[in-house]
């Protein structure tokens, strides 16, 4: 762990969220870099202020419709709300954070944001590990309003029984890619060197 934390510390775990935002952004990739604290008028909230510790956050806009964009967000620090934070700054909060300025809006009744992507050596082995996730069905619903795409859809039916280091995993097609992503409700893809499998959590 101490090794995964001080990998975080050197800006080498990569971290991809995605989100909808309020507005179109200026630029279709832009780079916030904006120090964050706690916000001295209302201590539940963090904001962007002179006092804060660096924060960065790279954003692209993948699409634009009804008022929203449809972004990714990548961290190299890692405040607290930081995405929430550095958007709303801009004056893109995300779609129903209400804290951040944020309204309702394509049946969103929560922040518009999904932690879709973690990648980092093992602390131990060094071996690359990478994660993903697909979003809940809300934001999927919302995201395919915006761009028109549907997100990852949901694990086939498992047609075997195997093992995946720790892990005993249904076995449900070979995936030319390596990957690990965690699905919802602890289904996961774990794959390795090119050949793997589609698996749920047992």
């Amino acid at each position: 762990v101490t090794g995964l934390v001080r990998d975080i510390a050197a800006r080498v775990v990569h971290r991809q969220y995605l989100a909808l935002a309020h507005g179109r952004l200026e630029h279709a990739r832009e780079t916030i870099e904006a120090p964050i604290g706690r916000d001295p008028r209302v201590r539940v909230r963090m904001a962007v202020v002179a006092s804060g510790r660096p924060a960065r956050t790279d954003v692209e806009e993948l699409a634009f419709a009804h008022g929203i964009a449809a972004v990714r967000c990548t961290l190299h620090t890692g405040r607290t709300h930081q995405i929430r934070v550095h958007m709303a700054h801009r004056g893109h909060p995300l779609v129903a954070d209400e804290i951040y300025g944020g309204r309702p809006a394509l049946g969103m009744t929560r922040q518009a944001l999904h932690a879709q992507r973690l990648a980092f050596r093992h602390p131990v082995t060094g071996q690359a590990l990478d994660f993903e996730a697909p979003p809940p069905d809300d934001l999927r619903a919302a995201w395919r309003e915006v761009t028109g795409e549907t997100l990852q859809p949901p694990l086939a039916p498992a047609d075997e029984i195997g093992r995946a280091g720790n892990h005993t995993v249904q076995i449900v097609r070979t995936i030319p890619e390596k990957v690990y992503q965690a699905e919802p409700g602890g289904d996961f893809r774990i794959l390795d060197h090119g050949a793997g499998h589609q698996g749920r959590r047992r």
